[in-house]
Parts: C-alpha cells; sequence; structure tokens
C-alpha cells in the first residue's frame, strides 16, 4: 500500500500537470495504449478509480509521472 500513497502524493509534487490545464482527453490514446501494455498498471486501477480518485484524475497523476522521468532522463 505504500507505493499507493507514493503514486497519490504525485499531486502534491511541484512537477505534476496542474489540474486547471489537465485535459483527460488529450491522453486518452496513450492511456489506453499504457493499460494494455502494462498489465500491473490495471491492478493499480483497479485499487485507485473510482474507490480514491476519478479516472481522470489517476491518469493527470500517471502522466504527470511519466513526463517528469523522461524529463530527468533526456537531461542525464
Amino acid at each position: 500500500m505504500h507505493a499507493l500513497a507514493e503514486f497519490v502524493a504525485i499531486g502534491d509534487a511541484a512537477f505534476a500537470i496542474p489540474p486547471a490545464v489537465w485535459k483527460f482527453e488529450e491522453y486518452h490514446a496513450a492511456a489506453a495504449a499504457a493499460v494494455q501494455e502494462d498489465i500491473g498498471l490495471n491492478k493499480i486501477i483497479y485499487k485507485l478509480v473510482p474507490k480514491r480518485m476519478a479516472e481522470p484524475e489517476f491518469w493527470r497523476l500517471y502522466f504527470s509521472q511519466v513526463l517528469h522521468v523522461l524529463s530527468r532522463r533526456s537531461r542525464a
């Protein structure tokens, strides 16, 4: 459960996509592809959506983390 708490905490990180600018529609196709590629992602979604957060919020946090990791790698 520790990892789930860390995931939820992404929303408070400086790198998080602000809710005011987040548009789930722009990421929908990428979200669908991610779900098909990663079975572990399905497990996380099942635990969090809709019990702890709405689906668009889940994807805002997920893509915030993905973009942050990609940004860090490109600087390395």
